[in-house]
C-alpha cells in the first residue's frame, strides 16, 4: 500500500484524513510531516522559548451582573484581584462552570469590598448573573524558572469573598 493511502490520502470533501494510533494512552498521529520517530517533535514551548503556565485564578467567582452595551472585559472585585495579583488591563481567561463557555477578555477594577464581578460587552451573550466562573491569568516561563513558580488561586462564596487561598507549584513532587 502506498504511504499515502496509509495515511489516508486526501478525501475530496472532507479535506485530508490522519489517522491516529495509540501510544502509551496518548492519541498521536503516525504519519505525515510530524511522526511520534521524528527525533525533533514539537513540544509545548511557545516561539519564545516559554512555557505557558497558570499564574493567578480566582475560583467558584458569581457573576453578578451582564452589560451587553459596555464596551467590552470584565469588572473585578478589586480585593479578589489583589489577592491574586492580577492587574487593571491584564488578559484573562474566563471559563463559565454552569454552561461551559470560554472567552478572553481583560480586567477593569471594581470597588473594594463589593463583590463585583461584571460580564462586559459580547462576552455578556456567554454568561448570566447567578453563573459560576472561573477567571486565569497565564504567565510565559523559562525551564529554570519552573521549579520555583508558584500559583495564586483564591476560591469565593456566593457572595464574591474569600473563603479559601492556595499556592499551586509548577514543579513535580521530589521523589
Amino acid at each position: 500500500m502506498s504511504p499515502s493511502l496509509a495515511c489516508g490520502g486526501p478525501r475530496p470533501s472532507a479535506g485530508p484524513r490522519i489517522p491516529w494510533r495509540t501510544d502509551a494512552g496518548l492519541l498521536t498521529p503516525f504519519c505525515g510531516e510530524f511522526g511520534v520517530d521524528r527525533p525533533d517533535f514539537p513540544d509545548f514551548r511557545g516561539q519564545d522559548g516559554m512555557r505557558k503556565f497558570m499564574r493567578a485564578k480566582i475560583h467558584q467567582a458569581r457573576v453578578t451582573q451582564c452589560d451587553l452595551n459596555y464596551v467590552g472585559s470584565i469588572t473585578i472585585d478589586e480585593e479578589l484581584l489583589r489577592a491574586v495579583d492580577i492587574r487593571p488591563n491584564e488578559a484573562v481567561h474566563v471559563y463559565d462552570i454552569d454552561n461551559g463557555s470560554r472567552f478572553e477578555t481583560y480586567v477593569i477594577l471594581g470597588k473594594a469590598g463589593s463583590g463585583e464581578i461584571g460580564v462586559n460587552g459580547a462576552a455578556a451573550h456567554l454568561t448570566a448573573p447567578g453563573h459560576r466562573l472561573i477567571v486565569v491569568a497565564f504567565e510565559g516561563l523559562e525551564e529554570d524558572a519552573i521549579s520555583s513558580h508558584v500559583s495564586r488561586v483564591v476560591v469565593c462564596d456566593d457572595e464574591n469573598r474569600i473563603i479559601q487561598r492556595l499556592r499551586h507549584p509548577s514543579a513535580f513532587p521530589e521523589q
